[in-house]
């Protein structure tokens, strides 16, 4: 399995295509198919935001699968969970020092580090990795909103933001403490990445040898003296799982029947790897999700079903509305393509 999912930030939604664009997300027609039966639809979920233009949809996807046990199976419930404070929410931001693993070729999780900081990751990792380290950073310390609400929709904003941050770390490493510019370097990480680090971080960021070590110790670094202190904990401490296993794949329907039976244990899972568009056949980025429900709609007389499933997006509020509220077929999102190896991840107490 690949673990660096890259999305192409465009806010697709179901509406009309031409004939050469396909998309993933497909409702079912109420009126063909009315009846509901056989639902499976968590409650209490965490609330609906927007990844704008922001590399994140990993991010995302994670940090809401472990907000939903953090306000469900921790011993101090949060309801609504989707009316969290800022420092009991896990930060999507936070998740991006998770969401990479250090060797495409190793299996087990390898400790967050320098090495991971990229714009682009999967679930699986993060949610692994955050597992393993029993908690991760709040909302508090990096507001995911602020982030959005600074960038927008720019598809290229990832990018702008990193080669900011690199121009400013390749401009001032070379240079005495006293002519390399602290407050710049302060200044972009507060505007880009709400980041609050003061001098001293950023010396220390800058003493580091390479871009990516400056990056983890300006904002993640763990010996950082004024690291932001809200960290979300996970008591009782998650069980870690993931299908299919190691060096296999699955069916679309092996799939389904796995979705089913997590939904049914009481567990969000978050879906890896789907294609959200393709245009002339060919796939534009690939995105991550968060699936919170299952049922079948059926026809007046049972004579047809349609599998659906209900995901929760980083499209935003107004996708959902626009797509019967993350209702989707499920034949349509899972194509006719295996799923790899960890395409489904989630957590269990």
């Amino acid at each position: 399995m690949k673990y660096t999912f890259l999305f192409t930030a465009l806010l697709w939604s179901g509406a009309s295509y031409g004939a050469d664009v396909e998309s993933c997300f497909a409702t079912v027609d109420p009126v063909t198919f009315p009846k509901s039966q056989g639902d499976l639809n968590l409650k209490n979920l965490p609330r609906i935001r927007s990844q704008g233009g922001f590399n994140s949809c990993f991010g995302y996807a994670s940090a809401t699968v472990a907000q939903f046990y953090h306000c469900n199976m921790s011993k101090k419930k949060i309801e609504p969970c989707s009316g969290a404070q800022p420092q009991n929410e896990v930060s999507p931001i936070g998740m991006i020092s998770y969401a990479n693993r250090t060797s495409d070729k190793s299996h087990d999780l390898d400790p967050a580090n320098h090495d991971n900081i990229k714009f682009g990751g999967a679930a699986i990792a993060a949610l692994g990795n955050m597992a393993y380290f029993g908690g991760g950073f709040a909302e508090s310390c990096y507001p995911f909103d602020g982030v959005v609400n600074k960038h927008g929709d720019d598809p290229k904003v990832s990018d702008a933001v990193l080669k900011r941050l690199r121009d400013l770390y390749q401009t001032n490493k070379k240079k005495t403490e006293g002519e390399a510019c602290l407050e710049c370097i302060s200044k972009a990480a507060q505007e880009d990445l709400k980041s609050n680090t003061n001098f001293s971080d950023i010396k220390r960021a800058l003493s580091k040898g390479t871009f990516e070590e400056f990056l983890y110790y300006l904002t993640l670094g763990t010996d950082q003296i004024s690291a932001c202190s809200d960290l979300v904990e996970i008591d009782p401490p998650a069980k870690f799982k993931f299908y299919p296993d190691k060096n296999k794949s699955a069916s679309p329907k092996e799939t389904i029947d796995k979705i089913r039976e997590v939904l049914q244990e009481g567990y969000p899972l978050a879906l890896d790897g789907i294609c959200p568009i393709k245009i002339n056949g060919e796939c534009k980025g690939l995105h991550s999700l968060v699936i919170t429900g299952y049922r079948e709609q059926c026809t007046k007389d049972n004579s047809q079903c349609r599998q659906v499933v209900r995901v929760q997006n980083s499209w935003g509020e107004e996708w959902q509305r626009e797509n019967n509220d993350g209702w989707v077929d499920a034949e349509t999102l899972l194509g006719k393509d295996n799923i790899e190896e960890g395409g489904l991840s989630w957590w269990t107490k």
